[in-house]
């Protein structure tokens, strides 16, 4: 059990929880930086209440974001000034490059077991483009009723 001799926090409407496991029974732990830090005697684990990822130190609205932009083909650099321009935070687009790789590993891996609902009804997309002369075709399998995009087949050369 842990031991401290912080104020302990009891506000029913606007009671602070647990990033971790979503408990109310927890008592102020000291500031940093300005933020005001938080204990949880359920778990013994330590937070701010700031709308931030585990780990990070940037709230999770910018790292949606920047994921959200990269996702619609805005360069990395042009990600750190929309950033700058649109949360006042400028981040090295070093930084974004590893939010999209670690945050893409954990989509991939929560949606891997994913199966989605189709109906029986689908929609087969054609396109052709012809590259150094030769006709390369794609097709896109496409559910009708949730828009859900079943298969891509790409050319093999």
């Amino acid at each position: 059990m842990i031991k401290h001799s912080h104020t302990i926090i009891r506000c029913p409407t606007e009671a602070i929880r647990c990033k971790f496991c979503g408990s109310t029974d927890i008592v102020k732990y000291g500031r940093r930086h300005g933020i005001q830090n938080y204990l949880c005697r359920a778990c013994g684990r330590k937070f701010t209440d700031k709308d931030t990822l585990e780990g990070k130190q940037i709230p999770t609205a910018h790292v949606g974001a920047a994921l959200s932009m990269f996702y619609d083909g805005l360069s990395l650099a042009g990600i750190s000034r929309q950033l700058e321009g649109i949360f006042n935070n400028r981040v090295n687009p070093s930084t974004i490059y590893r939010w999209v790789i670690e945050y893409s590993e954990k989509a991939i891996k929560l949606l891997d077991s994913y199966k989605a609902e189709a109906s029986d009804t689908w929609v087969v997309d054609e396109t052709v483009v012809k590259i150094g002369g030769e006709n390369l075709w794609y097709w896109d399998v496409i559910d009708d009723g949730t828009r859900f995009l079943i298969n891509c087949t790409r050319p093999v050369h």
